[in-house]
Parts: C-alpha cells; sequence; structure tokens
C-alpha cells in the first residue's frame, strides 16, 4: 500500500492490478485492496512482493515473496489450555471448552473460554463449575442461545446460559439413556433444541428431545466409536464413525426419532477416523480424515459424490472442517498445523479454473510460525477463519503440552450465519444482498 500512498499513480494502477482477484471487479482504492488481499491472501503473491519493494518503510523486510499474504493473529487470554472446539452464538462470541485446566483451576479441563468477537475474554472466562471437567470435542449453541458442553473427562454434559450463567448442576447432566454417558465428544443441536451427543467410549448416541436430559435416549444402531455429528436441514443427524482408527471409518445418518435411515452408516473411500464433518447449503456432508490425506464429500443420500474424495499430501492428520457462507471448505490440521482452504460443491464461488476439491490454498496450505496443531475451526459471522491451537508444536504429541489459545485469520472466508444449525448459511444480510443482484 505504500508504494501507492507514497508513490506516483502509476504505482496505485500497479496496486489495484496486483490486488484484483480473478473473476472479481479491481479494486478502486486502497481500502478496497487490503480487503482484497485479505479475503484473497494467495492472490498474486509474487507481484504484490515486488510492489511492496519499491517503497521500504519498515526493517526487516521479506528476503522473498510469502506462500500468501495471510493477515493472522493468535489470542491467549481467557484461561486457555489446549482449546479443543470452537462454537460461534449469535453474536459471533466464540465458545472453546479447554482439554486440560486452565491456571488457578482445579481438575482437568476445568474452563471454558469465551472470547468477544474483537478477542477479548468475557462473561469472567474461563467459565467453570456445572460439571464442566475434561471438555474434549463438544460444543454447540441451542436456539435459546444456551450452550451446551460435552465433558469427555467428567462423562457427563454441561449447561451455560448466554450471560455465562452456568444451569447444570455441579456434576453435570449425566444421564445417557440406556448406554450412558461415556467420553461424550462431538455435539449438536437442531432446529428444535434437540441435543445429539457422540459417544466415543461405548459406541452410542444419545439424544436429549427438546433440550431435556431427562428424556435422553440412547442410539446404538450403526454407532461404531463415533466422534463428530452434525444435523441437517431435514433434521437429520449424521454421525461420523470410526474415531482414532485408520480403518472401518463410516458415517451413520439418523432420523430425528433416531432410527438409522436406509443404508446407514454409509461408506466411502478415503474415509479413514472422520474427526470434523459439516453440512453445505446443498446438503452435502464433508468429512476431515486424521488417517487419510483426504476430505470425503457425501451427497445427501449417504453416496460418495463424483470426484470424492478429494486427495493432497497437506490433508494428512486433518482434524477440524468447517464450510463457509459459499460453500468453500476450511480444514484444520493437527499434524502439520495449518489451515487449508478447498474449493466446494459450488465452482461458480471458486476462481476461474478451480474445481470441487482443488486447493484454494498454498500447496503446503496457510502456515504461520504462530500456529500450532489444530483441531477446530470455525467460521464467524463476518468471514474471519479461527483454529483451536489444541497441541503445541514445540514438543512431541506425547509430552501433552497444550496449545496456547485460538489462531485467527482475518476475513479470507464468506461470511456465515451463527450458531450454526442445520446446512451453512450465509448471514440474512448477505442473503438479501444476493436476492437482489438477481
Amino acid at each position: 500500500m505504500l508504494s501507492c500512498t507514497r508513490g506516483t499513480s502509476v504505482d496505485c494502477v500497479r496496486l489495484m492490478k496486483a490486488a484484483k482477484v480473478p473473476g472479481e471487479d479491481s479494486p478502486t482504492n486502497t481500502a478496497s485492496a487490503i480487503a482484497g488481499i485479505a479475503r484473497n491472501p494467495t492472490t498474486n503473491p509474487k507481484g504484490l512482493f515486488r510492489l511492496a519493494a519499491t517503497k521500504k518503510a519498515y526493517t526487516t523486510a521479506l528476503s522473498k515473496a510469502p506462500a500468501s499474504w495471510l493477515i493472522g493473529l493468535v489470542y491467549t487470554a481467557g484461561g486457555f489450555d489446549a482449546p479443543g472446539y470452537i462454537a460461534f452464538d449469535a453474536s459471533g462470541n466464540s465458545w472453546t471448552g479447554n482439554n486440560f485446566a486452565p491456571s488457578g483451576t482445579s481438575g482437568v479441563g476445568a474452563g471454558v473460554t469465551v472470547l468477544s468477537p474483537t478477542g477479548r475474554p468475557i462473561l469472567g472466562s474461563p467459565i467453570v463449575g456445572g460439571g464442566i471437567q475434561g471438555v474434549g470435542w463438544g460444543g454447540a449453541v441451542a436456539p435459546n442461545g444456551n450452550v451446551w458442553i460435552a465433558n469427555y473427562g467428567g462423562n457427563s454434559m454441561s449447561l451455560i446460559g448466554p450471560d455465562g450463567t452456568v444451569i447444570s448442576p455441579s456434576g453435570g447432566y449425566t444421564q445417557g439413556g440406556s448406554q450412558g454417558l461415556s467420553k461424550p465428544q462431538g455435539t449438536a443441536v437442531g432446529v428444535d433444541g434437540t441435543v445429539w451427543i457422540a459417544n466415543f467410549g461405548n459406541n452410542s448416541v444419545t439424544r436429549y428431545a427438546n433440550g431435556d436430559p431427562d428424556q435422553a435416549l440412547s442410539v446404538t444402531s450403526g454407532i461404531t466409536k463415533p466422534f463428530s455429528v452434525v444435523v441437517d436441514d431435514d433434521n437429520k443427524t449424521w454421525v461420523g464413525n470410526g474415531a482414532e482408527s485408520p480403518n472401518g471409518a463410516s458415517i451413520a445418518k439418523l432420523n430425528p426419532d433416531g432410527t438409522p435411515v436406509a443404508g446407514s452408516p454409509f461408506t466411502a473411500s478415503g474415509l479413514r477416523s472422520p474427526q470434523g464433518i459439516a453440512v453445505d447449503s446443498a446438503g452435502n456432508v464433508w468429512a476431515a480424515n486424521q488417517f487419510s490425506n483426504a476430505v470425503v464429500q457425501l451427497k445427501p443420500n449417504g453416496k460418495a459424490a463424483s470426484g470424492s474424495p478429494y486427495r493432497h499430501g497437506v490433508l494428512f492428520g486433518s482434524w477440524g472442517l468447517a464450510i463457509d457462507g459459499k460453500d468453500r471448505i476450511w480444514v484444520g490440521g493437527f499434524e502439520g498445523a495449518t489451515i487449508t482452504a478447498l474449493c466446494g460443491a459450488d465452482e461458480s464461488a471458486c476462481p476461474p479454473g478451480k474445481k470441487t476439491g482443488d486447493l484454494l490454498s498454498p500447496s503446503k496450505g496457510f502456515t504461520s510460525a504462530a500456529m500450532q496443531r489444530f483441531t477446530s475451526v470455525a467460521i464467524d459471522p463476518s468471514g474471519n477463519v479461527w483454529g483451536a491451537h489444541n497441541y503445541s508444536t514445540s514438543s512431541p504429541v506425547a509430552d501433552f503440552v497444550g496449545g496456547n489459545g485460538l489462531f485467527e485469520i482475518i476475513g479470507a472466508a464468506a461470511p456465515v450465519n451463527t450458531p450454526i444449525r442445520g446446512a451453512v448459511k450465509q448471514p440474512e444480510s448477505a442473503q438479501l444482498l444476493r436476492a437482489q443482484k438477481r
């Protein structure tokens, strides 16, 4: 930008050309140019680097062009210690449970951290009590704003009000149906408030009808080592089976009453320990896999989509998966400590020439020396990409050194409506704008 503001009109023209995203209009001022670079950090990195070198204002400058112009921030305040899963509420606040105990608390993973959209700890974070104990992958926001937290270490569920008030009893809710709660992980809430919980420890899914623990029901048919769970727009629940195992993975689909749909569970090439799953606007289910270098796409009927699995070396050891408002796929890498973007089912939302499953990020993903091992990734209502630093990269995984907080990539994704219930959708303002353009 300095080449334009401190240089000549020719330099400004060069900036606008270098910042232009293929298939989009050219920026008309420096503000739109910088915003465009943030939204599309892989656009013309070499051209922008050459332009930046014409006016040197800071030292030490980069010696070569980066793979992308990623703008990233790390948030560590609020009691983080191995954050696991990120869920956004209607105000864009992030709710994250910690695997380990934050400083000043007792127990294992005894806190939930809430950050404002600007990354400031709020609501007295870390929130403790109500049975919060060893939170793993489970967190979801209900229609009334309450937040459900799955306690892997406590075999229970905790409930927190939107103002941070703990609602659940001191030991959490332990109702789990006939099978009980056992190492609960992935958690999802449907449009009717029904809560679905993946019990990694006993091959079952627990259903709280209308969010009532006293109506707990155990689902076991077609469920094996469940880890992640998501509800689609038809109020059907999808469950990732076979976590932590390189073989025997599948994805189950359940009716609202918990019975399996015909053909469930579904298998597909590339499914090897599916960790994060999500539903796009067309009802396709996408899964990140810990033990394969692939992302898998299932059609709404459970069959693998043509072209799936989408294999890239950078995807090995993947964990979290999120879908943005233009159906593009974002994957958090635990093994490689990277965040990777793929073209989704809507190829019109991708740069010209990109097909479903193609990389939109550099071949090694979006990387930064500040990144740690990611589990969850999530998109906020402003289009920022957030990743949970679950484990540190400064020591072997076997040392169990928790990650330091959340990493945010500024503006690189299309905004989504939060909290997510059913398929991913754009915020209402974006939907209205698209309708007006039509």
